[in-house]
């Protein structure tokens, strides 16, 4: 579900996505653990039954509009999807908080293959640090770090973005990515 959501919140899908996605989207809910993650998935499963009717190619247009209104513009984004725009006084890009979160992935020998070109504090790369740190479950240290990745950053911005993602979204799709992106990272929280 974490790479999935990864996956999806930092590229928007793409034509040859469409049978993977709608099998995916096929078998939700996948025992959700809370209420968000159950209502993501009902809306994902709304998505799918009317994605279907739609010829691939449209229907990659308009979540490609969509991803384009809510995450990277042209003009002002709907859900800005880097953490220092919702915990940095200043909003700025690569300031304190995306150092603070590249610090977290050098302790453990991560790196952007192009630093400088996307911050560290994108929803999508924040989520992939966390599946590397629960990789590395029987690793005391990568726990730790989970759980303080976890306050400290993902459970600090999650829900206003979540609720800007669910608000300006156009399509089903990513309406429903936001309640099940919330109800991921809360379900996440709760494992030791």
């Amino acid at each position: 579900m974490g790479r999935f959501l990864a996956t999806v919140l930092r590229r928007p899908p793409a034509v040859s996505w469409q049978p993977q996605l709608q099998e995916l989207l096929a078998e939700l809910p996948m025992e959700p653990a809370n209420p968000e993650m159950a209502q993501g998935a009902g809306l994902l499963a709304d998505y799918a039954r009317q994605a279907h009717e739609r010829a691939p190619a449209a229907e990659a247009d308009l979540l490609r509009q969509d991803f384009m209104a809510l995450f990277e513009g042209p003009g002002p984004m709907s859900a800005p999807p880097w953490e220092s725009v919702y915990r940095c006084e200043e909003q700025v890009l690569f300031g304190p908080c995306t150092l603070d979160v590249r610090q977290a992935y050098r302790r453990w020998g991560l790196g952007l293959p192009e630093p400088g070109r996307e911050p560290e504090d994108h929803i999508a790369l924040e989520l992939e640090f966390l599946l590397f740190l629960t990789e590395r479950g029987s690793d005391p240290g990568a726990a730790a770090e989970r759980t303080r990745f976890l306050r400290e950053h993902l459970l600090a911005w999650i829900r206003p973005f979540c609720d800007l993602l669910e608000h300006g979204a156009n399509t089903l799709f990513y309406q429903g990515m936001a309640r099940l992106l919330l109800g991921y990272v809360l379900a996440e929280s709760m494992i030791p």
